[in-house]
């Protein structure tokens, strides 16, 4: 009995479960049992999976019937002894005729460890199956050859495909067909589910080919390498093998949208450098049996190899296509050398010609044979050989183009055959330059020109094509394509040329574009050539240049003889200047930016007491104090940028104590609009302030004259009222309470007429002693208007004030500027109604300080206005009319400053402006 079933055995050919099929019904029946089921132990996953069954036709194997040993509660290590019956029979009630029949479970081991098992359906007792050591020993053997023989089957058909790989290595060449071969093949011999291979881009992997998976469900394409499976390969450039998606968290499951079982990758390497991954991903079944279902490490092997040999291959291929691509470049290289050479002897020619074009336009001075030269250059058979030139002249002022001349074949016959000869006359010359000097002397050009451009004009502003050759002197090759699209800008010269190719050259000179040069090919039809172009545009520059060196030369000595008669005029002027500078009134000092004196003249000598010899180049600040404070205020000029105005500045110079006028103005350079210098102009005024001061003198003096009526007046009021109440005194001693009445009016007229004789004598005095010091205007405005609150208040008069806490500070007399803001702030207090309205405004403009004082009260009527600052003069019924003239005096004879008044409809305004640093008149 055992023979056969080692007939069995060997004798089929078939696959293993087929053979462990042929084991089962001969156990059948050697037993004599209804149904037998072989199992094979899976250690790993610790179950026993079918493999055989005597059942014909039994479904079983589609769901790999399988059994787990700790459902069966069995031990591996103690199995052997063991047999068992299985009370659950579930999974194989189908596959039995009678659901009534026992299933027992038979250990099969091999030296003593388990390697499978024996399942026997019967009607029978365990202790009744004959169970017999040698048969159970000999289906142990036989399971054992299943799985070798399914490994020999299995590397067989691997070793068939990687000899097939081998050969697609060697004949294919183009990569992404070598690259989707090579997957296909190692996914079929790996019985992988999905493939794919990844190129290395710098610190990226790339997806490059994919199979099995549809490529909506990749989630990433490009992977850093270090991430997952597939970027540990390339970072280690090792193959790596995982066979369990639960426990490894290295296949980075964020690559495919799939369930990922097990996975293998390997590097694509040719064997210097990593080009990429291979990465194979969950193994499908396969006929052949196989105890489990993930990738091995003969399987990372094979990949591993798989991914070697398509490195190499990958390096071979792009190397045969280096190798093709280098052959092909050199074919081209060798055809384009021999069409190089041709285009530098032909261009090589044109530059010989181009030389001797220039050559004999700067042997002539005269612009016209110039113009002829060039032209007969361009068109002569025996020159650049184009068929047609006009030249266009620039007419600066008028901004347009001017036609000169016309050369070429024309539909004119007389200009056609004078053409034609002299190019024969052309063939007679072996010095082409001769050619072209003699020729220009000779040939008449004049009727090249046909009626219908010979007095035309070309503007060139707002013609874009003609503003970029004459304006920004750039070469423009015309053809259809651009005529037709902007018929615009080319229509002119396309009507007069006829044609649509031409070439707009500028003759360049130095500095702009002498003229415009238009070439065409209107006969022949030849096409422009970019070695065409790059001659035309040599062409242009030099001829530009050779017309601007004549055009230059004829200027030159015309601009001579102008420089000569200027030469002369400018010194005449230089002189003229000179003398007047000298002669002034006033002294003129001009300083440079460094402070250094440029301009000292004879005005300045005789006030200042020092020779212009010795001052110029000096710095101003360091000659003498005096002259140090005009540098601080010359220095101020570059700051505000305008001029400052000095009048009367005060000055004393050794024993002498001037007046002077003096002016700070910027000396402005035009053209770099900067300051360069100050100049600074001085008059010595204190004559004429002498003068004037002899003149206020005088004028007051007959202002008290005429006034004394006046002041009479004033006293005699008062007088008279005294007079009458000390009668009324007299007779009424017997009464106190009256005698103090009279008393007090008395007292009052006495004080008043006090206060008259105070402000008669106050106004009349001639000179006071000032005590300057720095004041600030807005603490003091406050101190008055503290004063007067009371009074502002009791009349509802809204206050509103500006400026008071800027700290504008000025050098004056506090006590008399004080009774200035008094009687300004009184008066205005006056003349508000109830509720009136009074604003105080305090600031500084340049070197003066100000402040003004408004009220809404009644406008000042214009005859009156006139007079309100004249002695005695008032439109009140009290007073004395001398409070604005007493303030004028302190404002204008004491501090240099002025008073000034406006009134309107909108109110009364009194200003005062005093110099920041004014000068001490009143000492």
């Amino acid at each position: 009995m055992l023979e056969s079933y080692r007939e069995v055995l060997h004798s089929l050919k078939a696959g293993p479960y087929e053979i462990m099929d042929g084991f089962a019904v001969r156990l059948k029946d050697l037993m004599n049992v209804e149904e037998i089921f072989i199992f094979l132990l899976e250690r790993h996953r610790g179950i026993l999976r079918l493999v055989g069954t005597s059942i014909h036709g039994s479904e079983l194997y589609k769901d790999r019937l399988k059994l787990r040993l700790s459902e069966i509660q069995w031990q591996e290590n103690t199995a052997c002894s063991e047999a068992t019956k299985l009370d659950d029979v579930t999974s194989l009630a189908e596959a039995l005729k009678d659901p009534g029949l026992n299933v027992y479970l038979i250990p099969v081991c091999m030296e003593d460890e388990l390697i499978g098992a024996v399942g026997v359906a019967t009607f029978k007792d365990l202790e009744d199956i004959p169970r017999n050591p040698e048969i159970f020993s000999e289906i142990g053997a036989a399971l054992k050859l299943i799985i070798d023989l399914s490994s020999m089957t299995e590397m067989k058909r691997k070793l068939e495909t990687l000899e097939l790989l081998s050969v697609v290595h060697s004949q294919v060449t183009e990569p992404h067909f070598l690259l989707d071969a090579t997957l296909k093949l190692a996914m079929d011999t790996l019985n992988a589910e999905v493939g794919s291979i990844w190129i290395l881009h710098g610190d990226e992997l790339k997806l490059k080919v994919l199979k099995g998976l549809e490529r909506a469900k990749v989630k990433k394409e490009t992977v850093p390498v270090g991430h997952g499976l597939v970027g540990l390969v390339a970072q280690k450039r090792d193959p790596v093998l995982s066979v369990s998606a639960n426990m490894d968290e290295r296949l980075a499951l964020d690559i495919f949208d799939m369930e990922i079982k097990s996975a293998v990758g390997a590097p694509i390497d040719d064997g210097e450098q990593i080009l990429g991954v291979i990465m194979l991903v969950n193994r499908q079944e396969q006929t052949s049996y196989r105890p489990y279902k993930h990738f091995d490490e003969f399987d990372m092997m094979l990949l591993s190899d798989i991914g070697m040999r398509l490195g190499v291959v990958i390096n071979r291929a792009e190397l045969y296509h280096r190798l093709e691509e280098e052959i092909q470049n050199l074919r081209e290289v060798k055809k384009q050398r021999e069409e190089l050479i041709q285009r530098l002897q032909k261009q090589l020619n044109r530059l010989r010609i181009l030389q001797k074009i220039s050559q004999a336009m700067r042997s002539s001075y005269d612009i016209n044979n110039a113009y002829k030269i060039l032209l007969l250059g361009i068109t002569s058979g025996r020159g650049l050989g184009y068929n047609r030139a006009l030249l266009l002249v620039r007419d600066r002022q008028q901004h347009v183009l001017r036609p000169k001349y016309w050369v070429g074949p024309s539909e004119d016959e007389r200009v056609s055959e004078e053409w034609q000869a002299a190019n024969e006359r052309a063939l007679r010359y072996s010095d082409f330059r001769q050619y072209l000097k003699e020729e220009a002397l000779i040939i008449n050009l004049e009727r090249g020109l046909i009626d219908s451009i010979k007095d035309k004009v070309i503007p060139y502003r707002g013609n874009q094509v003609l503003e970029r050759v004459v304006l920004r002197r750039k070469l423009v090759h015309v053809t259809g394509e651009l005529v037709d699209s902007r018929h615009e800008d080319y229509e002119i010269l396309a009507n007069v040329l006829q044609t649509k190719e031409f070439v707009i050259c500028p003759l360049s000179g130095r500095f702009e574009t002498m003229g415009v040069l238009v070439v065409d090919n209107k006969y022949n039809g030849e096409p422009f050539l970019e070695d065409d172009l790059e001659i035309l545009n040599l062409l242009g520059d030099s001829a530009g240049l050779t017309i601007e060196a004549i055009e230059s030369y004829e200027e030159l000595k015309t601009k001579t003889q102008t420089l000569e008669r200027q030469k002369d005029l400018v010194e005449y002027l230089r002189r003229f200047a000179e003398s007047i500078l000298q002669n002034l009134d006033a002294a003129i000092i001009v300083i440079d930016r460094e402070n250094r004196v440029r301009e000292w003249n004879r005005k300045a000598e005789i006030i200042f007491g020092r020779q212009r010899e010795r001052m110029v180049g000096k710095i101003l600040e360091e000659i003498s104090p005096e002259l140090a404070e005009l540098q601080e205020v010359a220095n101020k000029v570059y700051e505000i940028e305008e001029t400052i105005d000095f009048s009367e500045y005060y000055m004393k110079l050794g024993k002498r104590e001037l007046y002077l006028d003096i002016r700070f103005s910027p000396l402005r350079n035009p053209t770099l609009n900067i300051i360069e210098g100050v100049i600074i102009s001085v008059e010595d005024v204190t004559k004429r302030r002498e003068l004037e001061m002899e003149l206020k003198k005088q004028e007051r003096l007959t202002i008290l004259g005429e006034m004394a009526a006046r002041v009479a007046h004033e006293l005699k009021n008062p007088i008279v009222v005294i007079g009458g109440f000390v009668k009324r005194l007299e007779k009424k001693l017997e009464d106190p309470e009256t005698a103090r009445n009279y008393l007090s009016i008395l007292k009052d007229e006495a004080k008043r007429l006090e206060g008259i004789v105070g402000e008669i004598l106050e106004f009349s005095r001639e000179k006071r002693r000032l005590e300057f010091e720095p004041v600030d205007l807005g603490e003091l405005i406050r101190d008055v208007l503290e004063l007067y609150s009371d009074k502002i208040k009791h009349k509802g008069i809204k206050l509103k004030t500006t400026g008071l806490a800027n700290g504008v500070v000025v050098n004056v007399d506090r006590s008399r500027i004080k009774q200035v803001v008094i009687n300004l702030i009184q008066n205005a207090i006056e003349a508000c109604d109830v509720s009136g309205f009074i604003e105080v405004e305090v600031g500084i403009e340049g070197n003066s300080a100000f402040f003004k004082v408004w009220n809404d009260g009644e406008p000042i009527p214009k005859d009156t206005i006139d007079k309100i600052f004249m002695p005695f003069f008032t439109t009140k019924t009290y007073g004395t009319g001398l409070g604005l003239p007493i303030c004028k005096k302190i404002v204008e004879d004491e501090h240099g400053g002025r008073i000034l008044v406006e009134s309107n409809e909108d109110g009364t305004t009194f200003t005062v402006i005093i110099p920041v640093n004014p000068v001490r008149k009143g000492e």
